[in-house]
């Protein structure tokens, strides 16, 4: 009977253990905790964020590197001002581009910085100019069945 209960008292170790890995994963995915890299602080301005909200993650060449922190509209340019949390080992030229992107067709919407060549360096609070807001998808068969239906005619 002993033998029985040493098992039982392994195997419920055991999961309880998976389950705490579970969860410590699940918070660094999320960014949540202390612990990691330190962060700081961007903005830039868009015409369309549409599918990014807070938490969306932000990549470099495809490695995610931040999130967003706050989407707010202003009212002044009728822009989207989005703040970012980006990654304090990541140095941004001055002259970094932004762009909504999607991953595929049905994919999750993240925003991708391709950086420039500058050697200036965006600040932290600084502004990242260019920035590329969302492409609609309604928008890009608009203008392909628009583009098609004149060059067979």
């Amino acid at each position: 009977m002993s033998d029985r209960n040493a098992s039982e008292i392994l195997l419920g170790g055991a999961v309880v253990a998976v389950a705490v890995g579970f969860f410590v994963y699940a918070a660094q995915i999320a960014g949540v905790g202390g612990g990691g890299a330190s962060q700081y602080e961007v903005t830039a301005s868009f015409r369309d964020v549409s599918g990014v909200g807070v938490g969306t993650e932000v990549r470099v060449a495809g490695v995610g590197v931040g999130r967003v922190e706050s989407v707010d509209l202003d009212p002044q340019m009728y822009k989207a001002s989005v703040s970012l949390s980006i990654r304090s080992d990541l140095e941004l030229p001055e002259d970094t581009l932004i762009a909504v992107a999607t991953d595929g067709l049905l994919g999750g919407t993240y925003l991708n910085i391709v950086p420039g060549g500058s050697l200036i360096l965006i600040e932290p609070g600084g502004e990242i100019v260019h920035a590329q807001g969302a492409v609609g998808l309604m928008n890009v068969i608009t203008k392909f069945l628009g583009s098609s239906s004149r060059g067979g005619s």
